[in-house]
C-alpha cells in the first residue's frame, strides 16, 4: 500500500480508506509520554497503526475530542458499547470532575454503567481489570482509525460499519475471562463488520468459538 498515494484522496468523499492495525502482547502498556502531533487529515487513521501497542491515555483524548461532534461521539460510543454488550454495560462517559459531599473532586477517568437483573451499577474504568481495559482500548483504537480515516461519511453514516481493512492481534485471550473468550471473536466481528481479523491464541475457547 503506498501511503503517499492514499494522501491524494483526502478530499474524496465517494472513497473509503481500508483501516490497518497490529495489536501485540505489549498493548496493556502506554509507551508514549505524550500524545502523538497529528496533521488533522484523513491518514492521521495511519499514524503509528502497526506500533503493537495500544494507550489508554489516547482513549481519553479522542473520547475527549469527539465531544466537540455528537454524531461522531455516537458512533464512537455505540462501538464501544457493541463489544461490551455481553458484559452487561449499556453505557460509558467521560468525567473530568465529580461532585461528592459537596465537593468538587478531579476523576479524570470513565464511568461505566452496568445494568443486570435491571440493577444499575456506576464503576470506574481504573478498578476494571486489565482484560476489560486491552478490549476497550483496543476497540476504541480500532474505532477512532475508521472515523478518522473516513471522516467524509461522518455527517450522514457510521464509517465504522462501512471501513474495511486487515489488523492482527497477537494473543487475543490476553487477561480475558474464559467466558468472554467465547464470544469476543464474535463481539469483534460485529462491530466491525468489514475488517477482517487475524489472531494467534492458547485459548481453546477462541478457537470453539
Amino acid at each position: 500500500i503506498d501511503l503517499y498515494e492514499l494522501t491524494n484522496y483526502e478530499n474524496n468523499k465517494q472513497v473509503i480508506l481500508p483501516m490497518f492495525a497490529y495489536y501485540g502482547i505489549h498493548r496493556t502498556y502506554d509507551k508514549y509520554s505524550k500524545f502523538p502531533k497529528l496533521t488533522h487529515t484523513r491518514t492521521d487513521g495511519y499514524t503509528n497503526c502497526l506500533d503493537a501497542q495500544t494507550s489508554y491515555s489516547f482513549f481519553k483524548e479522542w473520547f475527549r475530542t469527539f465531544e466537540q461532534n455528537p454524531h461522531v461521539l455516537e458512533c464512537f460510543k455505540t462501538t464501544i458499547l457493541k463489544c461490551l454488550a455481553s458484559e452487561h454495560i449499556v453505557d460509558i462517559e467521560y468525567k473530568k470532575e465529580i461532585e461528592m459531599d459537596g465537593k468538587v473532586l478531579r476523576l479524570d477517568d470513565f464511568i461505566l454503567t452496568k445494568k443486570n437483573n435491571g440493577v444499575e451499577e456506576h464503576i470506574l474504568m481504573n478498578n476494571l481489570s486489565a482484560g476489560y481495559k486491552i478490549v476497550c482500548s483496543m476497540v476504541a483504537d480500532m474505532a477512532y482509525r475508521c472515523l478518522q480515516l473516513n471522516a467524509p461519511l461522518n455527517e450522514h453514516d457510521n464509517p465504522i460499519e462501512h471501513t474495511y481493512g486487515l489488523v492482527l492481534i497477537d494473543e487475543l485471550d490476553m487477561h480475558l475471562h474464559p467466558l468472554w473468550q467465547r464470544h469476543i471473536v464474535n463481539d469483534l466481528m460485529h462491530c466491525f463488520p468489514k475488517i477482517q481479523f487475524i489472531s494467534t491464541t492458547h485459548s481453546p475457547f477462541i478457537v470453539q468459538s
